[in-house]
């Protein structure tokens, strides 16, 4: 950030010194001052800057008119930033060095009798020096006899030449330095004033920048419109705080509210993942057990294809049976007479098994015939009946 060094002027008459000296000495009250600051201090000069000035021009020779520019007051000071405000050595140090900075700029532009007092401010916000120094220079004045060198009253100054427009700046150091003349000489005063300070890291504004000088009256009602304003902007923004504080009391609540419901659907989702994790693994299972039962349904369909296969063979097979049944059972009986006459007697004795063998073999199938209208067992009787005994 640049900072800046600051020289201001304004001619002076008798009334103007006076307040000077009041302002000077905080005698008068000024709003912009801190009250618990350290009071002026007077670096040079006397206390009261209008008995200095009369009697100085009184020495020197001085008769000035009626309403004449007596002296001339200068205020030097810096931008606010380029003080230390943390670390108060190095606050002073700085301040000696700007003093002594400020006492070579005035020694190098006016003769040391011009320069009457030196008061250094501490209670505004920025330090600052003023000065207050008689536009007083040595020259030949032929109103005298003896045609000599006399100090002279001048707060005017030589008019330079004016500037053509492709002409030449002109060199204001030439002209005479006690006064406030031209614009430009006041300009070229504060360059000169620069180039001292430029040591201490001080830069010189904007030249020509049109910034007009507001008197200090005008600052203080600018000052207090300016408060008046940030006070009623602060009630505003007092107001809208508590209604920020409430709405954020509100937001707090609905969010303490949101984060509870945050909380539930948190826990639900929980459960609904368990539900599902479960469903999942009661989906593989029944999958599973679907895979088993469609094996199994696959082997059964085939047994009940097998089955009505089978059956289908039966049902041919009894239907066949049922067919021949009528020539079985014909065969049967046609057997069954045949045994029945069989004389046993006749036949031999080691023949007789085979007989017996024979006709139970025959006998045996019969049985199960349908519809078969004998009785093997009573053939079987009726043989053994038929027997002679061997014994008798």
């Amino acid at each position: 950030m640049k900072t800046h060094c600051i020289l201001g002027q304004r001619k002076l008459k008798q009334s103007d010194i006076v307040h000077a000296r009041g302002h000077n000495n905080r005698e008068e009250d000024v709003g912009n001052s801190d009250r618990s600051a350290p009071p002026p201090s007077v670096i040079f000069g006397p206390q009261d800057a209008w008995i200095g000035v009369r009697d100085r021009l009184k020495d020197l020779g001085i008769r000035p008119r009626k309403g004449a520019v007596l002296a001339l007051e200068l205020m030097l000071t810096t931008s606010p930033e380029w003080w230390p405000s943390d670390d108060p050595v190095r606050y002073v140090m700085q301040l000696r060095r700007f003093i002594r900075r400020s006492m070579r700029y005035l020694l190098g532009r006016y003769p040391r009798c011009a320069i009457m007092s030196i008061t250094l401010h501490s209670d505004e916000q920025t330090p600052h020096l003023h000065v207050i120094v008689l536009p007083v220079r040595k020259r030949i004045d032929r109103r005298f006899a003896d045609k000599g060198e006399r100090w002279t009253l001048s707060a005017r100054g030589d008019l330079p030449p004016k500037r053509t427009k492709d002409g030449p700046k002109p060199d204001y150091s030439t002209f005479w330095r006690g006064a406030i003349g031209s614009r430009g000489q006041m300009a070229y005063e504060q360059t000169v004033f620069a180039k001292v300070m430029e040591p201490l890291g001080l830069e010189r504004g904007r030249v020509w920048s049109g910034a007009p000088n507001k008197p200090n009256a005008v600052h203080q009602a600018e000052m207090r419109d300016a408060i008046a304003a940030a006070n009623s902007e602060r009630e505003g923004l007092v107001r809208s705080r508590e209604v920020l504080t409430s709405e954020r009391a509100r937001i707090g609540q609905c969010k303490a509210a949101i984060n509870d419901k945050l909380a539930e659907v948190e826990a639900l989702l929980t459960r609904v993942r368990a539900d599902e994790a479960r469903l999942a693994e009661q989906r593989r299972a029944f999958d599973l057990e679907r895979a088993e039962f469609d094996e199994k349904l696959v082997k059964v369909r085939r047994w009940k294809a097998g089955l009505d296969a089978q059956r289908d063979r039966v049902v041919e097979e009894r239907d066949k049976l049922a067919e021949s049944a009528p020539k079985v059972a014909a065969l049967a009986e046609a057997a069954i007479k045949a045994l029945r006459s069989i004389d046993l007697e006749r036949i031999p004795e080691h023949e007789r098994s085979i007989v017996m063998q024979a006709a139970h073999a025959i006998g045996r199938p019969l049985e199960a015939a349908d519809g078969a209208h004998w009785a093997i067992a009573a053939a079987r009787t009726e043989l053994k009946a038929s027997r002679p005994s061997r014994g008798r």
